[in-house]
C-alpha cells in the first residue's frame, strides 16, 4: 500500500481532473491529465475487491450521475492533486485535491480511501478533515471509534498493534525478541504491516530462521535493515511490480512463479480487473438467477400437480360405463336401493355398483355422467396446461443457462426482459427504456462470419431475423444451447469449417456432445412459442469437443436484420 502511494503520487501529483464518473455503486474514477499523458484513477470500495490503481479498462457510465459523483465533480473538476500517500499506515491512501472555489481562492479537499473488506470506504473530506460525504456511513457508536457521518471530523481507525512504519518498533522489537516461542509467530502478533507470506519473505531477506526461537542482536538487526528496505521498497534494486498467486506484488517472492509488469497499477488492473469483473456480474446477476430458481421450482411443481390431476383423470371412462351400465338396466333399479349387481358387457363380468338411496335411478345415472364430463374437461384443460409449462420449464433452464455463460454485463438487461415477459421479474421503470440491441459473439472461421446468441432473445435474432435458408445452423442435441449460425453466403464449407463452428456452438459445456447442424430453413418456432425455442427437420450430427476459438473471435458489429 505505501510503495503504491508512492507510485501514484509519482504519476498524479499535479495532475489535473478533466472527468469523475462513478460506473458502479461503489466506484469513482477520475480521469485526470499530467502533462501531456492522460491517467484514469479506478477508486473501488466494493467488498470483495476493494482498490485503487491507474487503469487501461473503460466502463460504461450511467447516463445520470449518482449523488456522491455529481458532489465530487461540484468541488474536484476544477482541482488538481496536490499529493498522494498513505494515511496512518494503515490499509487507507488519502489524495489531495488543490481546488478553485467559486470566489477563486484556492482550497483543499481530500479522498480518503480505506481499502478494508467489508469496512472498505471513500470518504470525501473538506481541509480541515470535516468529511462532506462518504461512499458508506456509519454510526457514531461505530466499532473501533471509527464512525462516518456528513458533518463530523475524519478519525483514521486506530491501529491495535505497531506499525512497522513507526519508528517506535526498532524498540519494541527487543521486547519481543524476548518472548518465549518462535519470534515468527512473536512478529505477527505483535507488529502490523505485513502478512504472514511477506514477513516470510523478510525473513529471508534478513537471513532469519523463521523457526527460530533464540534471537541473536545480528538477527535483530538484519530484520530492521530488512524492514527498512521493503518499507522503502521504490527506491530499493529489489523493487520489481508483478503478478503472483494472481495477487499484485512490489517484488516477486521466492515461493512461486510470477509475471513481470511495468508497474504496481498495472499489476492490480492486471490481476484485479477479472475478479472485479465476476464479481460485478455475481452481483447484478443474483437477481435474475433467484427470480430464474423459483420459476424453475414453481413449473416443477405444477407439473408435478398437473400429473396427478391426469391420473386422477384416468378414471373418467369408468364413471362413463357406470353411468351407461346404471340406464341400461335401469328397469331393474326400485327406489331406495343401495345397490345392484348388473353384467358388465366391457369386462364380461358381473359387477357390483353402489347407488345414492336418496336419488332416482335416472338420477344415479346423471352422477356417473357428470364425474365423466368434469373429468373429460378437466383432462383436456390439464393436458394443455402441462404443454405450456413444460414448454415455459425448457424455456427457464435455458434462461439459466444464459445467465450461467454470462461473460460481460452487456446482455443482462435482455436476460431480465426476458423474465419479464414472462412474469418472472418485475417490470422496473430504470430497465423499461429503449436500449440499444447487444450484438452476438462473432467469429471469421476460414472466410465464414459465425454468430453465436448470448440469450435467447439474440437467438431468435440469429434465426428468424439474420440468417437466410441455406445457411447452417448449430445446436447442442435434446439440450439447452446457443443458436449458432454460419453464414454461407452461397458457399459450402469443408469439414473442418463445420467441425471448429460446432466446438464454438458448445463452447461453454465441460465435455464432448454431440451438435445438430441443418440448413436455417429447416428451423421452425416451437408452440408455444418463447424466444429460442425451436423444432427443427433434416439435421446432421457430429460430436464436437467445446472450444470458444478466441483466436478466431472478431469485434461484433451491430446485426443486420431482414
Amino acid at each position: 500500500m505505501n510503495a503504491l502511494a508512492k507510485e501514484l503520487n509519482d504519476a498524479l501529483s499535479g495532475a489535473k481532473t478533466e472527468k469523475i464518473v462513478q460506473p458502479e455503486n461503489d466506484e469513482i474514477r477520475f480521469y485526470l491529465r499530467n502533462g501531456n499523458r492522460n491517467h484514469i484513477l479506478v477508486v473501488s470500495a466494493n467488498a470483495k475487491v476493494p482498490r485503487i490503481h491507474l487503469t487501461a479498462q473503460k466502463k460504461q457510465n450511467p447516463l445520470n450521475a449518482p449523488t456522491f459523483c455529481m458532489l465530487l465533480r461540484k468541488y474536484l473538476s476544477v482541482g488538481a492533486v496536490e499529493k498522494v500517500s498513505i494515511l496512518n499506515n494503515d490499509r487507507a491512501i488519502k489524495i489531495d485535491f488543490l481546488c478553485k472555489s467559486e470566489m477563486k481562492d484556492y482550497k483543499r479537499y481530500s479522498l480518503i480511501v480505506e481499502l478494508m473488506s467489508r469496512y472498505s470506504n471513500i470518504i470525501f473530506t473538506d481541509e480541515n478533515g470535516v468529511i462532506m460525504e462518504a461512499m458508506k456511513k456509519t454510526s457514531l457508536d461505530a466499532p473501533n471509534n471509527h464512525p462516518i457521518l456528513k458533518g463530523i471530523k475524519y478519525t483514521p481507525l486506530i491501529q491495535p498493534k505497531t506499525s512497522v512504519f513507526d519508528e517506535i518498533f526498532k524498540s519494541e522489537i527487543f521486547d519481543t525478541a524476548k518472548k518465549q516461542g518462535e519470534f515468527f509467530q512473536n512478529m505477527l502478533s505483535d507488529f502490523s504491516g505485513f502478512s504472514k507470506r511477506t514477513l516470510n519473505q523478510l525473513f529471508k531477506i534478513a537471513n532469519v530462521d523463521v523457526k527460530t526461537e533464540s534471537v541473536k542482536d545480528t538477527d535483530i538487526k538484519n530484520i530492521i535493515n530488512a524492514v527498512d528496505l521493503m518499507k522503502n521498497i521504490n527506491s530499493s534494486p529489489m523493487f520489481s511490480p508483478c503478478i503472483q498467486n494472481g495477487e499484485p506484488l512490489c517484488m516477486p517472492y521466492s515461493d512461486a512463479p510470477f509475471e513481470k509488469v511495468g508497474t504496481l497499477s498495472e499489476a492490480f488492473d492486471k490481476s484485479v480487473n477479472i475478479s472485479d469483473l465476476n464479481v460485478r456480474i455475481e452481483s447484478k446477476t443474483k437477481r435474475i438467477k433467484l427470480a430464474t430458481a423459483r420459476l424453475i421450482e414453481k413449473l416443477k411443481k405444477n407439473i408435478e400437480y398437473a400429473n396427478e390431476k391426469l391420473s386422477e383423470c384416468e378414471k373418467m371412462n369408468d364413471e362413463k360405463v357406470l353411468g351407461e351400465l346404471i340406464t341400461n338396466n335401469i328397469y331393474l333399479i326400485k327406489q331406495g336401493m343401495k345397490e345392484i349387481s348388473v353384467f358388465d358387457y366391457y369386462k364380461n363380468e358381473t359387477r357390483k355398483i353402489e347407488l345414492d338411496d336418496s336419488l332416482s335411478p335416472s338420477q344415479n345415472a346423471t352422477v356417473h355422467f357428470e364425474k365423466y364430463n368434469k373429468l373429460k374437461r378437466t383432462k383436456e384443460f390439464t393436458a394443455n396446461r402441462l404443454a405450456e409449462e413444460k414448454s415455459l420449464l425448457e424455456y427457464a433452464v435455458s434462461i439459466a443457462e444464459s445467465i450461467e455463460n454470462v461473460k460481460n454485463e452487456d446482455s443482462i438487461s435482455e436476460i431480465e426482459k426476458e423474465l419479464m415477459q414472462i412474469g418472472a421479474l418485475r417490470v422496473q421503470k430504470q430497465t423499461v427504456k429503449n436500449e440499444k440491441a447487444q450484438p452476438p459473439l462473432e467469429y471469421n472461421v476460414n472466410g465464414f462470419t459465425v454468430y453465436k446468441g448470448k440469450n435467447n432473445i439474440q437467438n431468435d435474432a440469429l434465426t428468424f431475423k439474420v440468417a437466410n435458408g441455406n445457411d447452417l445452423w448449430f445446436h447442442q442435441k435434446n439440450a439447452p444451447s446457443a443458436h449458432t449460425l454460419l453464414i454461407t453466403n452461397g458457399k459450402t464449407p469443408d469439414e473442418l469449417t463445420i467441425k471448429t463452428v460446432a466446438e464454438i456452438a458448445v463452447s461453454d459445456k465441460t465435455a464432448t456432445v454431440e451438435v445438430d447442424f441443418t440448413k436455417r430453413q429447416n428451423v421452425k418456432r416451437k408452440q408455444p412459442y418463447h424466444y429460442g425455442q425451436v423444432i427443427y427437420t433434416d439435421y446432421k450430427t457430429i460430436l464436437a469437443t467445446p472450444d470458444a476459438h478466441a483466436e478466431l473471435s472478431v469485434t461484433a458489429k451491430p446485426l443486420k436484420t431482414k
